[in-house]
């Protein structure tokens, strides 16, 4: 499991905002199935399904996490956040 920002053309489920990644199909750097993510718009933690579109990650899934990853996607929402706040 890797942890991504985005992926191109997919719009998060929780805000509906358009996301996107510097990275292509079939990229090393591109996400697969089961991957983690976190909306920049909301913070929403998401996960990438079978065929590579996005939802949001529940809270037995968040809770299998290594602590590493967990307090990586809590970083990450908490940028997000911050984010969010200086847009408005």
């Amino acid at each position: 499991m890797r942890i991504h920002k985005t992926w191109p053309c997919v719009r998060c489920p929780s805000c509906d905002r358009l996301a996107s990644i510097p990275a292509e199909p079939g990229d090393n750097n591109a996400p697969r199935p089961g991957d983690v993510s976190v909306c920049f718009h909301c913070a929403a933690r998401l996960v990438f399904t079978d065929n590579l579109s996005i939802r949001v990650m529940t809270v037995p899934e968040y809770e299998a996490l290594t602590p590493w990853m967990r307090d990586t996607i809590d970083l990450l929402a908490a940028a997000a956040r911050v984010r969010a706040r200086a847009e408005v």
